[in-house]
């Protein structure tokens, strides 16, 4: 089998469940008797992608950008990306058991086996949050994308029904593989001494809320602002927020709230970092309004943090009885459930219902069901 893998993903964003999804499986996959892997990569890149015995090879063998105008490369943009899809689709029929991946909702125009990746039907599902030129965008091309695939892979039963609602496609064409944690990267860390050293520049101390993550708008931050000005008033726990720097908007609007002095900005933690705040946090809170599936639920029950979490059906498909769920909408009931956790009982209860609920995944299974999509394709 070769496997010839878009990297346009890599190009998009630093981080996120694309990029620990396909950083873990096609090593695995490659690993393989048998099997080659080509990750065609662009020459600017924001992720950090696998490595051996993944093969890189340049996606930018035809220059994304002339240099001569920003006006003409604008213009340009779409016809050199056709007219790379359309060579790597040649070259991609030349090879004997050849099948395309794409990382990100591109498509060959030729005839190739091709298994494409539903993520998450957020555009959909969220519409009125997605009116945007990007939203409409998304709504035109995904169906268009998922449609012209031999076999789909989506990340979780709730977004394989969405596929077949919003897009009328035959569940018999899509698989399902859920993501999963690194157990070697994302455990229960104990070492207060360490924790300390730490987070001594973030001025954290304990008790505090975690929260991990982007912010924008289906995140659902703002719930979790409005339910931290109650809860620190009662309790003085403090939240902790590890993901991005904070945007101009925020830094203009936060100052200006009554629970300012209760949050604490960690911007782009390392993993042992990360795995350090999970730890020791009193609970990790995932507000959002929906998701494709979830991966910080997975990397919080790992580390043995308990769980707060919106009821949506996705969170219930990943962390089943091991999460307090709360009514995202409801800044009152995310203080209750958080107030929750902050009980000794309670908190160790769900610990150690995490701990169980997360040993059911693994990227060494969600490699080899990826791969046996792979051959179904073939």
């Amino acid at each position: 089998m070769h496997v010839l893998v878009d990297g346009a993903v890599y190009g998009r964003q630093r981080f996120g469940g694309i990029n620990t999804y396909f950083n873990e499986v096609l090593p695995r996959i490659a690993r393989q008797a048998d099997t080659w892997v080509d990750l065609l990569l662009p020459t600017e890149r924001r992720g950090k992608p696998p490595g051996a015995p993944v093969r890189w090879l340049s996606r930018d063998f035809i220059p994304p950008r002339t240099g001569l105008s920003w006006r003409l490369d604008q213009k340009l943009e779409p016809v050199l990306e056709a007219l790379k899809l359309a060579l790597v689709g040649l070259w991609a029929k030349t090879q004997r058991n050849g099948v395309f991946i794409s990382t990100y909702l591109t498509s060959l125009p030729v005839s190739v086996p091709h298994v494409a990746m539903a993520y998450d039907m957020n555009h959909e599902v969220l519409r009125d949050l997605y009116d945007d030129a990007h939203g409409t965008w998304l709504r035109r091309r995904y169906p268009e994308y998922l449609r012209t695939a031999t076999r789909i892979i989506a990340i979780s039963e709730t977004t394989k029904a969405h596929v077949e609602q919003y897009y009328g496609i035959a569940p018999e064409l899509i698989d399902v593989v859920h993501l999963a944690v690194d157990p070697w990267q994302f455990y229960r860390d104990l070492q207060e001494d360490q924790f300390k050293a730490s987070t001594h520049a973030y001025d954290i101390s304990r008790p505090y809320i975690l929260y991990v993550g982007g912010r924008a708008h289906f995140k659902n931050f703002c719930t979790l602002l409005a339910a931290m000005t109650r809860l620190h008033r009662r309790t003085g726990v403090t939240l902790v927020v590890a993901g991005g720097p904070w945007t101009d908007r925020e830094s203009a609007e936060i100052p200006a709230l009554s629970v300012a002095s209760a949050l604490r900005l960690v911007a782009h933690p390392d993993q042992n970092l990360l795995r350090l705040l999970y730890s020791f946090a009193s609970a990790f809170v995932f507000p959002s309004l929906h998701e494709g599936f979830g991966i910080p639920l997975l990397e919080a029950m790992a580390c043995g943090t308990p769980v707060v979490a919106s009821d949506t059906q996705i969170f219930r498909e990943v962390a089943g009885s091991a999460a307090i769920y709360f009514n995202p909408l409801d800044p009152d009931d995310l203080v209750r459930a958080i107030e929750l956790c902050l009980d000794g009982r309670t908190g160790l209860e769900f610990r150690e219902r995490g701990l169980v609920q997360v040993a059911k995944y693994s990227w060494d299974k969600a490699a080899a069901q990826t791969r046996a999509v792979y051959a179904r394709a073939l």
